[in-house]
């Protein structure tokens, strides 16, 4: 899943490197100086804007509870196992409340997945400890959130607590859109297409996860399945957003997503366009994959759209400059259609010179004095 995990900050599991060098056999005397670490929250690091990470990478207690986490991989990958210290150790800090208990949680709730790797009784027998209502302080849903912030995607999470990553979404916790569009992608239970986009449109976030999903397919190794499955989204999508142009213009960064077929991604931007009324996020990169095609009914469309929506002054010029490279691609029979009308008027409204330009001749500049609109019925 390298393809959509990319940009999550922290490992999956600890780094095992330095453990694995050896101790010289003071693991004992190792795991009492942790201890003692971890338990001494006399050192508190905060500042005005200081985010939970930062905080949480600046507290001996904290790097030393890291430090646990790092060893314990260390005697799994040697013994099987981990010793009954170090979970007690994790289980007396999920008692701790307030900014503690939150610092701690900071650090174990990105590795649940390694946690249930190398000790799923622990996991499975402080569940609701860890995310629910025997955490203190509403620090259950915390947890949830520091794991969508600051982890890679995990499956098990994502299936068992979907109502709590619903309540992240809803919040615009960081990363939570995107994990939960990574669920949908790998198609955990409760993540449908369907269940998707029923649950973004009435929170108006049908638009941020258009552009999410361009961004995390944004790359050749993006699996086939997952880009299909973006495009039934945006289908869906399109099929609910009638008379409602913001929830879709974010789907402008599909243009980015080289598995998506350029006769499905011409179609669906064509709907979305005639929808938002040609105004749509990152134009210029939607006309330039236009452009890069020969021209289509659906493509001079997408271009006499653009033309007609666009507000910003700077994209505006980009994309005339892109249809009138477009136009002058386009041979018979699409001279011949409406779409390529509309676009010719569009370009000689906006004072772009076609008189000279004949189908496939791609000599001339925009902005040039010359023939007038109307003069091609």
């Amino acid at each position: 899943m390298q393809e959509i995990t990319q940009g999550y900050r922290r490992p999956e599991t600890p780094s095992p490197e330095i453990w694995d060098l050896g101790l010289a056999g003071r693991e004992d005397a190792i795991w009492d100086l942790l201890e003692r670490q971890v338990l001494d929250r006399s050192q508190v690091t905060s500042a005005p804007q200081m985010d939970t990470l930062t905080q949480v990478l600046s507290r001996p207690c904290t790097c030393a509870l890291q430090a646990v986490l790092d060893l314990m991989g260390h005697e799994h990958r040697r013994d099987g196992t981990v010793r009954d210290t170090s979970l007690d150790l994790l289980t007396n800090t999920l008692n701790m409340s307030g900014l503690d208990g939150e610092h701690y949680r900071a650090i174990i709730a990105p590795r649940i997945a390694f946690l249930r790797h190398v000790a799923p009784r622990w996991v499975e027998e402080h569940r609701d400890r860890l995310f629910g209502d025997g955490a203190p302080d509403n620090l259950g849903q915390r947890t949830i959130d520091l794991a969508l912030a600051d982890g890679l995607p995990d499956p098990w999470l994502l299936e068992h607590f979907r109502g709590q990553v619903q309540d992240a979404v809803q919040r615009a916790t960081d990363q939570a859109l995107e994990h939960y569009l990574v669920a949908m992608l790998r198609e955990v239970p409760g993540y449908s297409v369907d269940d998707a986009v029923t649950f973004f449109q009435p929170l108006g976030k049908l638009s941020d996860a258009g552009q999410a999903l361009g961004r995390l397919l944004g790359n050749n190794e993006a699996a086939a399945g997952h880009v299909a499955l973006a495009a039934q989204f945006w289908e869906k999508a399109i099929s609910i957003s009638q008379g409602t142009p913001e929830s879709l213009t974010g789907f402008g960064w599909y243009a980015n997503i080289p598995g998506l077929d350029d006769v499905t991604w011409n179609r669906l931007t064509r709907l979305t366009l005639t929808i938002t009324r040609g105004r749509i996020d990152w134009a210029h990169r939607v006309a330039d994959r236009a452009a890069h095609q020969q021209p289509t009914a659906d493509t001079l469309e997408i271009h006499s759209q653009l033309l007609r929506g666009l507000s910003d002054y700077w994209e505006q010029r980009l994309v005339l400059d892109i249809a009138t490279a477009a136009i002058k691609k386009a041979t018979d029979p699409q001279t011949g259609t409406a779409e390529y009308k509309r676009l010719r008027t569009a370009l000689l409204e906006r004072g772009v010179n076609l008189a000279s330009s004949a189908p496939g001749d791609d000599t001339n500049h925009p902005n040039q004095q010359g023939e007038q609109p109307g003069q091609d019925d």
